[in-house]
């Protein structure tokens, strides 16, 4: 970290302020920072970096493009890291620009020792985001590993029952006993998804510390008020899936359905958007996929989509009209024409515009690009994901039913999406591995 200031309050102030509007300060937790941190603001930005991973460097990297970047004046808003990376406890950050002009990176909270990949942390460390820095509005970067949707250990494990030897993995629609699906990805370097060299433990949901890893519903259990925007820096998060979990929880959603590369967003570029009045995430949008595809042919690789969640309720309504009347039609899908997300034999990620054309008549697909149209603000993605040729994008993806994959659909019938659409019902027939 280039450029560190620590000014301490006195500990009666610290442990007074945060005890009282909290209840929460332990005796291993420290405030560090000025009492001028209390004064209510517009706006706070607070991101989330769980990089006690391979992602480490990335984290170095985007702090210092922070820092480079653009910074609110003093009554405009607080810029706010949660920091965890390697052998080192977790720190909260914050990036401000003194009067002078100079930018700083200023300690004010340390954290005990903990696993940051848990609802309890990322609670704790937006109640202290909120106590040190009150504010009118907040928003919430999430920025790790990411799989999406999809349950804890299934994106290594694909039945998510062990990781051993003897365990089945789904391999392109076939159960084998290899226990993990081990694909060489030539890819691996580039993204948001390698393996976590820390631990050797594999990624997962979302985050990645030191093998734990927060499910959809535990980022949702996490999030102690609303937010005006979560932006996800991490993999396969711009899932219908994903976004309906959270329609309660924030306004605005900005997200990937493919890859994230480890790069991520460009943000000493984003930040003067983001602190607009009102917040422009259209154009944060627009300068991460302006981003990559200005790079080389070897790294142009970007798709993003905004998200207005109050619209999503609509989505639903219609998808489940498609969805009750063509069943037989998504049991017979060649999920092969579909436009995927996924690369390798991960067949979990398709376009959902995509699929609804594949099954819908034209009335109902008209419909439901209606209410798309409603939700999905902003798109745009490169001609091509590495493997994967772009022909279709609608700025959502979606799971497509497979009758083979016993415990996956189980789960799925848990997410608040199925619940509203019934893709898949309680009584659709499912087989059990062999």
């Amino acid at each position: 970290m280039e450029i560190l200031r620590y000014i301490r309050l006195p500990k009666l102030l610290s442990a007074l302020v945060v005890c009282l509007l909290m209840g929460t300060l332990c005796s291993c937790e420290e405030v560090i920072g000025s009492a001028e941190e209390f004064k209510v603001k517009e706006k706070t930005l607070l991101v989330y970096m769980i990089a006690n991973n391979n992602l480490s460097s990335n984290a170095t990297s985007n702090l210092s493009a922070i820092r480079n970047g653009y910074l609110p004046d003093e009554d405009k808003g607080n810029i706010v890291v949660y920091y965890h990376v390697p052998n080192q406890n977790p720190l909260l950050l914050n990036v401000l620009k003194e009067k002078s002009g100079k930018a700083l990176i200023d300690t004010v909270y340390r954290f005990p020792s903990r696993n940051s990949a848990t609802k309890e942390s990322l609670k704790s460390a937006m109640n202290v985001t909120a106590t040190l820095f009150p504010s009118n509005e907040y928003g919430l970067i999430l920025w790790s590993h990411g799989t999406g949707w999809l349950p804890v250990g299934y994106y290594e494990n694909p039945v998510g029952e062990s990781t051993s030897a003897n365990a089945p993995a789904l391999e392109n629609g076939t159960y084998t006993q290899s226990g993990r699906t081990n694909e060489t990805d030539p890819y691996a370097h580039m993204i948001k998804m390698a393996t976590d060299g820390q631990s050797g433990a594999p990624v997962r949901s979302f985050g990645s510390d030191s093998g734990k890893e927060m499910e959809l519903k535990d980022i949702v259990a996490g999030l102690p008020y609303k937010l005006s925007f979560i932006i996800f820096d991490a993999c396969l998060m711009g899932g219908v899936e994903v976004a309906y979990e959270l329609k309660d929880s924030t306004d605005y959603l900005l997200f990937s359905p493919a890859e994230i590369l480890a790069s991520g967003f460009p943000y000493s570029k984003i930040m003067e958007h983001i602190f607009a009045t009102p917040t422009d995430l259209e154009s944060v949008a627009k300068e991460y996929y302006n981003f990559y595809n200005e790079q080389p042919a070897t790294s142009r690789y970007a798709t993003i989509s905004l998200v207005k969640t109050s619209e999503l309720e609509k989505v639903a309504e219609v998808a489940k009209e498609v969805f009750s009347a063509n069943r037989e039609k998504i049991s017979s899908l060649d999920v092969s024409s579909v436009q995927r997300y996924y690369r390798g034999s991960k067949h979990w990620f398709y376009d959902l515009g995509d699929f609804i054309e594949k099954i819908a008549t034209p009335q109902q697909l008209q419909s439901f690009v209606e209410a798309l149209d409603d939700a999905v603000l902003y798109k745009a993605t490169t001609q091509n994901f590495f493997d994967i040729v772009m022909t279709k994008y609608s700025g959502l993806s979606t799971y497509i039913p497979n009758p083979a994959d016993k415990v996956l659909a189980e789960y799925y019938r848990t997410l608040k999406w199925n619940e509203a659409c019934e893709m898949i019902k309680e009584d659709d027939p499912v087989e059990s591995p062999s």
